[in-house]
């Protein structure tokens, strides 16, 4: 979306590299509003997989809440931390209108409280605001907020935000933020509270560059600063080791685009001098 265009873009694999640093397994919670299936393509189904984190994941369809529910329910008691919950987030607690319609064939809302599309089909889904969802709960400040919420993510972030809750990442879709202005407001709010917000993207199979995905990520400044280097650089090893990892498992096929990968070496080779001089 041409209002994201001017975001700095980091990949997948530096995600994963700054959640495995800065979340601390024996106290930090994840929240997730839209955790849908829990299945592909959720990009936080490796995350609670391998590590089972306190969380709580709310999809208020009852079809993709069934089979949510049922990834982490028993597995010898593996998942205990793992709390699943059938509600969405909204401005009020009771119930709103969820409208159904060809997205991922069915199993996500579309368009929550906006306007819906004539063919799609209408759910009547049990909600709550983030204020009474905290004071039901009690769970920690989130450590990381994910939000898939088809272009109503601003309406969890905002209300974690007015809550006086700051998570260290706030991670959403953003390719269904429309209105231009909705989405510029999200960010602006954003950079206000001491966040930079970036792209979250993939890597490009002949080069050394993420490019820009459907997610955008917003990681606090006082968290940013603590981070390695190359964990949301630009041009970063982790990225050049992904793809050599990638390549080895036949996962990139074509061959290496080495103009990027001296444009990734020249840039790094400045980048150790800036902080040599400094």
């Amino acid at each position: 979306m041409s209002w994201t265009l001017e975001l700095p873009i980091i990949a997948d694999v530096q995600k994963r590299a700054i959640l495995e640093h800065i979340f601390d397994l024996e106290k930090d919670f994840l929240l997730v509003v839209g955790a849908s299936t829990g299945g592909w393509p959720d990009p936080n189904q490796w995350f609670i997989e391998k590590h089972a984190p306190k969380s709580l994941l709310l999809e208020p369809l009852p079809a993709a809440y069934d089979k949510l529910a049922k990834r982490y329910r028993g597995k010898n008691g593996r998942f205990e931390n793992v709390e699943v919950a059938r509600l969405a987030v909204s401005n009020t607690t009771g119930q709103t209108d969820f409208f159904l319609g060809n997205h991922s064939n069915g199993t996500n809302s579309s368009l929550l409280n906006n306007l819906p599309d004539m063919s799609a089909q209408k759910v009547v889904v049990d909600c709550i605001t983030y204020a009474d969802l905290y004071q039901a709960r009690k769970f920690p400040v989130p450590c990381m907020l994910y939000t898939d919420m088809e272009g109503c993510d601003e309406i969890a972030i905002e209300q974690v935000l007015d809550f006086g809750h700051y998570p260290k990442i706030i991670d959403f879709e953003s390719n269904k933020l429309t209105p231009e202005d909705k989405g510029n407001k999200l960010i602006e709010r954003l950079h206000s509270e001491g966040y930079t917000v970036f792209h979250l993207g993939g890597i490009q199979s002949n080069a050394l560059y993420p490019y820009a995905g459907y997610d955008l990520m917003a990681i606090r400044n006082d968290v940013l600063e603590t981070l390695p280097a190359d964990y949301a650089a630009p041009v970063s090893k982790l990225i050049v080791d992904e793809v050599r990892r990638l390549r080895r498992h036949g996962r990139i096929l074509d061959t290496l685009d080495w103009r990027s990968y001296a444009r990734f070496l020249v840039a790094r080779v400045l980048a150790i001098f800036g902080r040599a001089r400094s």
